[in-house]
């Protein structure tokens, strides 16, 4: 769903399958270029062929991008994606997913003007500060200051760790449907 949600603007590309609809390159090359808002063009001609080869030739150019953008793909390769690998083509996902709403985010964190001058360090803080309050917000009906049993979320490591945020955040998006009773 989130690949088609960003990718509704381009005709003909619709992902129904993804673990056999990326296998080409052809619909990771329009959502790079969607998410990007820049063309992937310039690191190579993407093949219309139907031959592994070729899909292996594309998903490169995809890798290529992923690469010079400096989103972390650990164990993951072109061939594992046009091998239909379940496993690693989620967690290609997952990264491509977490790189670009944590540009998003911290974009608006720092404003249009990009960083603040005090460095990656100091915008990653804003980032991550941004983070916390949307989270505060989202379930600041169960998390009271002060109380041991739903204490105020404020860090994004132990805070999570009994998975209760996860649940209020559920809970608070779609009360019926969520497996939280608080």
């Amino acid at each position: 769903n989130w690949v088609n949600f960003k990718l509704a603007s381009r005709e003909n590309v619709l992902v129904t399958d993804i673990y056999n609809d990326l296998r080409n390159g052809w619909a990771m090359y329009a959502l790079l270029e969607e998410l990007s808002g820049t063309s992937l063009r310039p690191l190579g001609k993407m093949s219309k062929g139907k031959l592994r080869i070729q899909w292996v030739a594309n998903m490169n150019i995809v890798f290529k991008y992923l690469e010079q953008s400096n989103v972390h793909m650990v164990g993951i390769g072109p061939q594992d994606i046009v091998d239909g690998n379940e496993t690693l083509t989620l967690g290609m996902l997952w990264a491509i997913i977490l790189f670009f709403t944590a540009q998003e985010l911290e974009g608006e964190a720092t404003g249009a003007t990009g960083t603040t001058g005090k460095g990656k360090g100091a915008s990653m803080k804003k980032l991550k500060a941004k983070i916390i309050k949307w989270v505060q917000l989202y379930t600041n009906e169960h998390y009271v200051e002060g109380d041991d049993e739903w204490p105020m979320i404020t860090n994004l490591t132990s805070c999570f760790q009994d998975g209760k945020p996860f649940l209020s955040i559920l809970h608070r998006v779609d009360p019926e449907g969520a497996p939280f009773n608080p």
